[in-house]
């Protein structure tokens, strides 16, 4: 389903189409971890010490990307699919499902920091650079932006109406993307 680098390039991530996830050592080849449970996405958090696995339907686990020991669980969404993303600092989780609000979360304490409204057929969720804003895209090709600590909608951008792949912000996050 998906691969991505660690930060330093030193682990792979692997989400399999079976929902496995798996941590590999990216020199060796060989499996460092596999994290318990089946995943819909998986993603290591910007300094690399965390991994965020959403399952198909339910909650949003974190894991410690050396040890592979749960750190926290969040009920995050009781609705179909489901995908998460780190803020840049590492402080905060966005978690998001196919037809349920994006929720922010304290990642230290599991504590829901923010409700954004009901999103249907949300595909992606990402934070800006700076962690100032929220970004999501939705398969009835809406994209918008939304202020990160208030929840409050600052720009919607209209797409193409269909799927809708993942959303993203330039490295400056000045500019903003999505394909349909």
């Amino acid at each position: 389903k998906s691969v991505t680098c660690s930060p330093d390039s030193g682990r792979i991530l692997t989400l399999m189409n079976d929902g496995t996830v798996q941590v590999w050592d990216a020199k060796a080849g060989r499996a460092l971890l596999e994290l318990e449970g089946h995943g819909e996405s998986a993603v290591f958090s910007m300094d690399g010490t965390r991994i965020a696995v959403a399952s198909l339907e339910g909650p949003v686990q974190v894991w410690d990307a050396k040890t592979g020991q749960a750190l926290l669980t969040l009920d995050a969404h009781k609705e179909l699919g489901g995908s998460a993303t780190f803020s840049p600092d590492g402080a905060r989780i966005a978690t998001a499902s196919r037809e349920g609000p994006v929720r922010v979360w304290d990642v230290t304490t599991g504590r829901a920091l923010l409700t954004l409204e009901r999103i249907h057929g949300l595909i992606s969720v990402v934070f800006s650079p700076d962690g100032s804003r929220i970004a999501t895209a939705s398969r009835e090709g809406r994209m918008r932006v939304w202020d990160a600590k208030t929840g409050r909608a600052l720009l919607t951008l209209e797409g193409n109406k269909g799927m809708i792949w993942p959303v993203v912000f330039s490295p400056d996050g000045t500019r903003i993307a999505m394909a349909s």
